[in-house]
């Protein structure tokens, strides 16, 4: 899965960030950040609650709260 996070948790530092599954490579999540053109201008892994998952598959935010479900 992958969603643009739009949220405010996290300090603010995800805040349009793509947020990306990683299944088999790491069991967490990856952000990747963009530049003003969208492309991926970095990348930020080892997020505190979004590493060490168990072959996530899929995510979604809840846009009132900025929480993030994973399924696993």
């Amino acid at each position: 899965g992958v969603i643009q996070y739009t949220g405010d948790a996290f300090g603010g530092k995800l805040n349009g960030a793509l947020l990306v599954c990683r299944y088999n490579i790491g069991g967490d999540i990856i952000a990747l950040r963009l530049d003003r053109d969208g492309n991926v201008a970095g990348s930020e892994t080892n997020i505190p609650g979004l590493n060490e998952l168990e072959n996530p598959l899929d995510l979604i935010e809840d846009t009132k709260t900025g929480f993030l479900y994973v399924a696993e």
